[in-house]
């Protein structure tokens, strides 16, 4: 089933969110 390539794709897409969130935010 290709639905468990989405979920890892989108698990990627979300942990690259966090990290550049982390980067960006001014702290």
């Amino acid at each position: 089933m290709e639905s468990g390539q989405e979920s890892i794709r989108t698990s990627s897409e979300g942990f690259l969110e966090d990290f550049l969130i982390l980067i960006l935010s001014p702290r």
